[in-house]
């Protein structure tokens, strides 16, 4: 049985410790900070699908080596970190931030997701490296 499926096999009252999946990238366990940052790294025998990207299907083209996750709670922290360069990316800011994130001429608002549907990261900012 692979570590995946024990994993699955077990009673929903124990909590699964193991980060596993397959993919693009492979988590880093040495740069892993919880509760302030996750790093993932590119997985180097990924062979993306033929098709093209599309959502969450498709081909996925990695073209970082280094994805870091940093958790940082307060949304005006983040759009701080934003406008410093800090980060790279800031997922669903706050609706009020939209003025001041326009009139930044480093920084832009983008529709990434226009597939309707809701999904969190619970307050997750992400640096590519």
């Amino acid at each position: 049985m692979q570590k995946s499926e024990k994993d699955a096999a077990k009673p929903v009252t124990e909590a699964v410790t193991a980060n596993i999946g397959s993919g693009p990238f492979k988590f880093n366990h040495a740069l892993a900070k919880p509760g302030a940052s996750f790093a993932y790294d590119r997985n180097e025998k990924y062979v993306p699908r033929s098709e093209p990207s599309d959502g969450f299907a498709g081909g996925k083209i990695v073209k970082v080596d280094r994805v870091i996750w940093d958790l940082i709670g307060d949304q005006q922290t983040a759009l701080a970190a934003l406008q410093a360069g800090e980060i790279d990316f800031l997922e669903g800011p706050p609706a009020d931030f939209y003025p001041e994130i326009e009139s930044d001429p480093n920084l832009a608002l983008q529709v990434l997701d226009t597939s309707r549907q809701v999904y969190y990261l619970h307050e997750l900012f992400a640096k590519a490296v």
